[in-house]
């Protein structure tokens, strides 16, 4: 039983009627601090644009790179189970792929509004500031734009209604029985 000592560089008092361990720790041991980059200041700032720039082939060059390796394998592939991880892999690849290009045309419609806005308040107009809801709404009027010039508005649609069906569905209550009707 430990007992509280006057001052912490003092010796632990201890009871004599318990037998001393083999093994006590005599030293403590210095505590190993970890350090999350995201919220230290001494790891510096981030800079998104510098990071895009500097870790561009990544995208540009490897993940194409990449894709085409797996299809190929996926080609050649006769193991049923290695197909379908390797296909996996491929709808990973996929999607970065994809977020890579959809974050690229968000911020270059950001930029681009940016700019009309600048040059709108150099003309003399008073500036405006577009709000999260804005811009997603007019990013929404451009993909719907987008679906209808490629002729898959029809199936998008069709794919949101059914899924906002089968999210209203949890909500609609479910029929209950009664214990003498069969």
């Amino acid at each position: 039983m430990k007992r509280a000592r006057e001052n912490k560089n003092r010796p632990m008092e201890m009871s004599s009627t318990r037998a001393v361990g083999r093994f006590r720790e005599v030293v403590e041991p210095v505590k190993k601090t970890t350090r999350d980059p995201r919220f230290e200041s001494l790891c510096g700032h981030f800079d998104e644009a510098h990071f895009r720039s500097s870790h561009a082939f990544l995208f540009e060059d490897q993940l194409p790179a990449e894709k085409k390796r797996l299809m190929a394998s996926i080609k050649k592939e006769r193991n049923a189970s290695k197909k379908e991880d390797l296909k996996a892999e491929l709808v990973q690849v996929n999607q970065e792929i994809q977020r890579h290009a959809d974050q690229k045309k968000h911020r270059e419609q950001a930029s681009n509004r940016k700019k009309l806005e600048r040059d709108a308040v150099k003309k003399g107009k008073n500036p405006y500031f577009l709000t999260k809801t804005g811009s997603r709404k007019s990013e929404l009027i451009e993909k719907y734009r987008q679906l209808k010039a490629s002729g898959k508005l029809e199936s998008f649609l069709a794919k949101r209604r059914k899924k906002n069906a089968s999210k209203d569905h949890r909500y609609i209550p479910t029929k209950r029985r009664s214990a003498g009707t069969d």
